[in-house]
């Protein structure tokens, strides 16, 4: 698929997954979801093994163009993208994800975990990163975006240039706390 390898969104849609498992798509990006002027909402589900392609790919989510997403107690894991391996938010996007972990998930470029571009919001409570690798952000890779991570644990995560768990770059706005 060229996008969303598993689900694509679009268009005002306005959908739960609720103990869903998304595994083993591909796609050239968000190879196991991608949403665009979307509303989504996430539990109790996982997305695991899902390969993105192409040296622009968005990691196993994709969230884009005014979206917003909310993922409570869900696991994003073994993904391989160039940007953002489990969760790639960008342009005007918004997420809040409790609970849950991001686990052994690649970026080639920004961003093992997660990578933020173009003025997002993204709130972090009680989420674990485990184990992800990038060349830069090993855990996540934020420009341009507001971010908030309260009570995350951030082990094992590395970057071959900067920020093994957090690289921070153009305007971002990053508030973590206990």
């Amino acid at each position: 698929a060229q996008q969303g390898g598993g689900l694509g969104l679009q268009g005002q849609s306005d959908v739960l997954l609720e103990g869903v498992e998304v595994r083993d798509n591909r796609a050239l990006s968000g190879s196991g979801l991608f949403a665009t002027t979307a509303r989504l909402t996430v539990r109790n589900s996982t997305f695991a093994n899902n390969v993105t392609l192409g040296q622009s790919g968005a990691g196993a989510l994709y969230v884009t163009s005014n979206s917003q997403m909310t993922m409570e107690n869900s696991t994003v894991s073994g993904t391989t993208a160039s940007l953002g391996g489990g969760l790639r938010l960008t342009a005007s996007s918004s997420a809040t994800i409790t609970g849950g972990r991001f686990e052994n998930n690649i970026a080639t470029s920004l961003g093992g975990g997660i990578q933020t571009n173009g003025n997002v919001s993204l709130t972090l409570d009680g989420v674990v990163f485990s184990n992800n690798r990038a060349s830069q952000g090993g855990a996540f890779s934020i420009e341009g975006s507001n971010v908030t991570a309260t009570n995350c644990v951030f082990e094992r995560n590395r970057a071959q240039n900067s920020g093994g768990a957090v690289r921070a770059a153009d305007g971002e706005n990053i508030v973590v706390s206990d």
